[in-house]
């Protein structure tokens, strides 16, 4: 998911991105898949990578660094971690 957010829109941005991984965190685990890997990239307005986490470990990190960047774009994925 490819999000573009402001200052006006930051807490709807927070919602989506919750919701989202939710989506991925309850997604079915075929064999050999330990768990799904919700990664968050952020990227202020002039395309630059401010910070890449792991969405349940560095929450408060992404949702900061979200609200300093205040214009920008977010980038997720959900990725299955194996074994």
């Amino acid at each position: 998911m490819t999000c573009e957010f402001n200052l006006n829109t930051l807490s709807f941005t927070i919602n989506k991105i919750k919701e989202s991984a939710e989506k991925c965190n309850k997604q079915m685990r075929p064999r050999g898949v330990k768990r799904h890997v919700y990664t968050v990239i952020v990227y202020d307005a002039n395309n630059t990578k401010i910070s890449e986490g792991v969405l349940f470990k560095d929450f408060k990190k992404v949702v900061e660094e979200i609200r300093n960047t205040q214009n920008g774009r977010v980038e997720t994925s959900c990725c299955p971690e194996a074994f």
